[in-house]
């Protein structure tokens, strides 16, 4: 019986020990809070795309909204997509917060949808274009794959030179004080 209760202890043991030990060599592996900002995609620039807005249908080039010095956020979500809906109520807080910062616009990149979903998703997040956010859909995963996203939500700040600043895949705590920071510094 005691030789029971010294095998398991040291089964407990060893599974503690090797549990420290990967949690001190992942320690050196974290990004410091400066780098959490750098850009970790493989793309580089802005995809020259249009896009539709969700409820007029009228098309806008993201190249064409880069130029005009805007940094864009461009944030892809679903109605569908559980984390996408966690984190929303997050990211309007931000848009909010940003919304007469005349230089950033969020461009909400709504993915294979049904319109009444989206109209009844955005109604119940009082989420609609305005002064620094744009509606979009991309139903047929066309442009989707040109940033390379498969997994919901993903979210790319591009600059306003068209390039990637950071790439944010999975949801993220928009109301952070570090995200609004971030954004704002953009020049």
């Amino acid at each position: 019986m005691s030789q029971r209760i010294l095998v398991i202890l040291a089964i407990i043991g060893i599974t503690l020990g090797y549990s420290v030990y990967e949690a001190v060599k992942l320690e050196g592996k974290l990004s410091t809070p400066g780098d959490y900002f750098k850009s970790n995609s493989i793309l580089k620039t802005l995809p020259d795309i249009k896009l539709k807005e969700f409820e007029t249908d009228k098309e806008y080039s993201l190249f064409e909204l880069a130029e005009d010095g805007n940094h864009l956020v461009v944030h892809f979500w679903a109605t569908w997509c559980g984390p996408c809906e966690k984190e929303l109520p997050a990211l309007k807080k931000l848009t909010d917060r940003m919304e007469f910062q005349k230089n950033v616009k969020f461009l909400f990149i709504g993915v294979n949808d049904k319109v009444k979903d989206v109209k009844k998703f955005l109604k119940k997040y009082d989420l609609k274009s305005g002064n620094n956010i744009l509606l979009l859909v991309d139903n047929d995963f066309y442009h989707q794959k040109s940033f390379g996203t498969y997994k919901l939500p993903e979210t790319y700040v591009f600059n306003n030179a068209k390039e990637i600043v950071k790439k944010f895949t999975g949801p993220q705590e928009w109301d952070r004080p570090e995200f609004y920071e971030y954004l704002k510094s953009l020049k």
